[in-house]
């Protein structure tokens, strides 16, 4: 299965955000800073019958196909978590939308994985006002907290002629950050920082020139106009999502030609999440 991804979180400083609750120091705009380590959090938890939630303006309609949120602090089994659209208002302000009856709406409750702090679901909506709701009692915080809030539209790469496909056999997985200090008589005070997670994608038997515009134009998006980042589903069947940046900025343009009838190729792309799980203040 090939994978999904998207470029463009429509969430940015021309939005206006609203909420239920905002700490201090962990503001809303932390939403959208592209740093999920450095998040948004409301001061409870919810409950049931009143989630928090936090609404954004997007200024004007806008087609939303995919909702993430990375790194929470949400468990397996939140009582609450719902992506929500309308053109009526945020909750609270002048001609408000009926939320309750939502034109579209989204339950991302059954995608939370523990050990997992990212979360997505698909949806097709084209609204200006977005609404997500979150309540959950079991969390061992005092507050609800979200690192990233992503609204925007997936894509994939065409399958043509085998076009490109990640390969089987890539590694995958967790790396772990943290600092040791160790005394002159040998005791050692290790300290975890924080995490993220890591993947090679080779992308091979490129050899349509569709196919190959294609990619080389994706190359090109994610690190002239996002730095290097996107999102990044690896299989859409599965409720992993990934806010990642591509880190080979040598190797990843100078791709392998095999042959010279057919000119089939091969591109390597190292890519690392964006880091989570690093310990706040007021933690």
């Amino acid at each position: 299965m090939t994978m999904r991804y998207s470029l463009v979180n429509l969430i940015d400083e021309n939005c206006d955000l609203y909420s239920s609750s905002e700490d201090i120091t962990y503001i809303l705009e932390n939403l959208y800073n592209e740093r999920p380590s450095f998040p948004f959090r409301f001061t409870g938890k919810g409950t049931a019958p009143l989630p928090e939630w936090v609404c954004v303006d997007l200024i004007m309609p806008q087609r939303v196909t995919l909702c993430a949120v990375f790194n929470h602090n949400l468990t397996t089994s939140p009582a609450v978590f719902n992506i929500k659209g309308c053109d009526d208002d945020c909750p609270g302000e002048s001609g408000a939308c009926d939320w309750d009856f939502a034109p579209c709406a989204g339950d991302m409750s059954g995608r939370v994985r523990r050990g997992h702090r990212n979360s997505y679901s698909f949806m097709d909506c084209t609204h200006r006002y977005f609404m997500l709701e979150a309540a959950d009692p079991s969390i061992a915080d005092d507050f609800a907290e979200l690192g990233e809030w992503w609204l925007g539209s997936w894509s994939k790469f065409s399958t043509a002629d085998c076009a490109v496909y990640p390969q089987q056999g890539r590694p995958d997985g967790p790396q772990f950050f943290k600092a040791t200090q160790v005394t002159h008589f040998g005791q050692r005070w290790p300290q975890y920082l924080s995490q993220n997670d890591r993947f090679i994608l080779t992308f091979q038997n490129v050899n349509d020139p569709g196919a190959i515009d294609e990619l080389q134009v994706f190359l090109q998006t994610i690190h002239r106009d996002h730095a290097g980042r996107f999102v990044f589903i690896p299989d859409h069947r599965q409720p992993f999502i990934y806010y990642v940046e591509a880190v080979n900025l040598d190797d990843m343009a100078n791709r392998l030609v095999f042959g010279t009838e057919k000119e089939l190729r091969s591109w390597r792309l190292e890519l690392v999440s964006l880091t989570e799980g690093i310990f706040l203040i007021g933690s």
